[in-house]
């Protein structure tokens, strides 16, 4: 009845492969470790060919849910698209301290140079 596609980009596009009648449709995509972040928000970015609008929510910082039982399908092979958007990058507090230290033996060397 649906298919779905996964873009590199975030974009998560649903397709309906045939006539979809009314009823509770409800699916969840956990994402486990393979996200280089946290998910920060999930939105529809194009739902012109169909009417009604789905639910779309966040879990946990992995995990989506989208409940389509709002959505009419107009005919067959209409794209649904989302946007899935990850939190920026938090570099790890050792990679600071690396960076901190590399700088002050910099100053320090410049210092006793100078």
């Amino acid at each position: 009845m649906f298919g779905f596609d996964f873009a590199a980009d975030g974009r998560l596009t649903i397709y309906n492969n045939s006539s979809i009648p009314a009823g509770a449709y409800k699916v969840s995509f956990d994402f486990g470790g393979t996200l280089n972040a946290d998910i920060k928000s999930f939105t529809v970015s194009d739902a012109g060919v169909t009417g009604g609008a789905p639910v779309l929510s966040i879990v946990n910082p992995h995990t989506i849910t989208l409940d389509l039982s709002a959505v009419e399908w107009n005919g067959d092979f209409n794209p649904l698209q989302t946007s899935i958007t990850l939190a920026a990058a938090v570099p790890e507090p050792a990679s600071v301290t690396m960076l901190m230290a590399g700088l002050l033996g910099l100053g320090l060397r410049a210092r006793r140079r100078g």
